[in-house]
């Protein structure tokens, strides 16, 4: 299909036909005799690469194709006590951490060849318009962006957050999970002080409630056999938070801001944090010019929220809320005395 302008990336024809038939294999029969229409699933092995919601659940047309996503609302776990929830949880978000935009500039000398083919860290584009239409959707108690998004300000802001949302370049190298990576500003002359890494999370004490690792490849690490990647999804987990939305693979990121900004905006019509994530992936998957490696490699793991986010419009409206009521009050106070020294 078309090239990726801001990563690099090219989309290749998606075979219909082989996610069909994938869908026949692992989902068919179990969907056949169950009307409900959310998942909570727990891949073996290499399925654990594998987003389920790009399963083709019809025969496709030249017209249309029909996603799993389409149909279902899905959410992955490593056990069953990580995904066994009734319902939503109830969530009021208090603190909001954005990290964003990060400032960088030079090429990472560090990095494998491998690495270095499948991104530059130069600055992302994308990553100051993720934050632009985040913070326009929705009221940040902080924001760390720029020269600010430092490994510093970074990991003391993270213990004091309920939703943190990273926007940022991030790497993991084949064997050595706990060195998954997310790219911060380049404040530092020695570059491991320019990121924080998995092991970094680890070993924290975390309250969010939700961790959002937009960045690319940020769900991958080192494959263990029947456990899944391990990385940075498994570290959030250690850490305290019980759920994490990550990428399976490199993702544009023009194309991730606008995914984030729709999955805001479903958030705030009152969707929970699952269904607000298959509202995003519709959304993009709605306009033909995108392809499935836009939506598809998002992934929701562990528990869902109905979430209360606060716009970022409220403040302004509490304000002048109190400025009417003072304004009242005094002009009811000011009539009061009229009237009772009218009346002696």
């Amino acid at each position: 299909m078309r090239p990726k302008s801001s990563s690099g990336l090219t989309h290749t024809a998606f075979d219909t036909s082989a996610a069909h038939a994938a869908y026949n294999l692992l989902l068919q029969d179990f969907l056949a005799e169950r009307k409900e229409k959310a998942l909570a699933l727990i891949p073996d092995d290499v399925l654990h690469a594998l987003p389920f919601e790009v399963l083709v659940t019809e025969p496709a047309t030249q017209t249309e194709v029909q996603h799993l996503v389409k149909s279902h609302v899905t959410r992955y776990g490593l056990s069953l006590q990580s995904l066994h929830q009734p319902q939503a949880k109830q969530f009021a978000v208090n603190s909001f951490l954005l990290i964003a935009d990060p400032q960088r500039g030079r090429t990472l000398a560090n990095w494998t060849a491998a690495t270095q083919r499948r991104m530059n860290s130069n600055a992302l584009p994308g990553s100051k318009a993720e934050l632009q239409a985040i913070t326009q959707t929705v009221k940040i108690q902080r924001t760390l962006a720029g020269t600010e998004a430092t490994r510093e300000n970074v990991l003391a802001a993270l213990p004091d957050c309920d939703w943190l949302h990273i926007a940022s370049h991030a790497a993991s190298e084949a064997g050595e999970p706990l060195f998954a990576e997310i790219l911060l500003s380049e404040m530092e002359a020695t570059e491991a002080h320019n990121k924080i890494y998995a092991f970094d999370i680890f070993r924290m004490h975390l309250r969010a409630k939700i961790a959002i690792l937009s960045g690319c490849e940020t769900a991958r690490g080192l494959f263990l056999n029947g456990e899944g990647f391990e990385g940075f999804v498994q570290a959030f987990r250690a850490a305290g938070t019980p759920s994490v939305i990550a990428s399976l693979w490199s993702v544009d990121d023009m194309v991730t801001a606008k995914f984030f900004q729709q999955y805001y905006d479903a958030l705030s019509r009152g969707k929970t944090a699952v269904q607000a994530l298959q509202a995003a992936k519709l959304e993009i998957l709605s306009n033909e010019d995108n392809s499935v490696l836009d939506w598809a490699g998002f992934c929701y793991y562990g528990y869902d929220w109905q979430v209360q986010l606060e716009s970022p419009n409220n403040a302004h409206r509490w304000l002048i809320l109190e400025i009417l009521l003072v304004a009242l009050t005094g002009g009811g106070f000011i009539y009061w005395r009229r009237r009772t020294r009218s009346s002696v």
